[in-house]
């Protein structure tokens, strides 16, 4: 009996269960996943403990530039910086020529060496070596008629006038022209000076006065004194000076 009250009770049991999944929507329920052995993703690896780092090369630095060179100033000698010269070097032009004028005058020097410093009866002095000219005032040239002056005619300060102002002058200064003959044999005589052959020298002088023979009085004075010199070098450069 009781077994037969057991199935009874499973059969209710099932049918109740029938019903049930019908009130579902008859479903099934799925059946269980079964569970997968999914392994692990392997532990990520250790980073080293050392890691090299790239080793830096070391660029030198190009050297510095100078923004600005600084040129060393050449040192101004006391020389350089006051120049040596004269009382009548230091004088202006005009104030030189009136004081030279006045001296040429009052000593009348005008008489042999020409109103206009042209030459006369004496040579020519324009051009040449302003200590020249001082050396033949003070001491006279007998020979030529030249008489000496000191310092109670002229004083030495009124003589560096003179010489510097004749000094600076050229023929064209003073209108005088030599004739072309003249001054071609002129030039070859200095040109020999400088070789050194004194024979030479003196046949192109002579050649230079016979040239000159219609030259004015004054030039054909200084070409014969020239020839008659022993030092015609300063007397040369002087008359071919322009």
């Amino acid at each position: 009996m009781k077994r037969t009250f057991r199935w009874i009770e499973c059969g209710l049991l099932f049918i109740i269960a029938v019903a049930a999944v019908a009130a579902c929507g008859g479903q099934a329920m799925p059946p269980p996943v079964a569970a997968t052995n999914t392994p692990l993703p392997p532990a990520p690896t250790e980073a080293p403990t050392s890691t090299r780092l790239p080793t830096a090369t070391h660029t030198p630095l190009p050297p510095p530039t100078e923004t600005a060179t600084s040129t060393p100033q050449p040192v101004a000698t006391e020389a350089a910086e006051k120049p040596v010269a004269t009382e009548a070097a230091e004088k202006p032009v005009a104030e030189l020529a009136e004081a030279a004028n006045q001296v040429y005058a009052q000593n009348s020097c005008g008489a042999c060496h020409g109103a206009n410093y042209e030459g006369g009866f004496a040579t020519i002095l324009v051009g040449l070596p302003a200590e020249r000219i001082q050396s033949v005032t003070r001491a006279g040239d007998p020979e030529a008629g030249m008489p000496a002056f000191d310092q109670d005619a002229i004083s030495d300060d009124e003589l560096r006038s003179l010489a510097e102002f004749l000094s600076g002058l050229t023929l064209p200064d003073i209108g005088v022209e030599l004739p072309p003959a003249v001054v071609d044999h002129l030039s070859q005589a200095r040109d020999a000076l400088q070789a050194g052959d004194q024979a030479a020298v003196e046949t192109h002088l002579k050649e230079a006065q016979e040239a000159g023979a219609d030259a004015p009085p004054g030039v054909q004075v200084t070409l014969k004194g020239l020839v008659e010199s022993d030092d015609a070098g300063d007397g040369v450069e002087a008359l071919l000076r322009q």
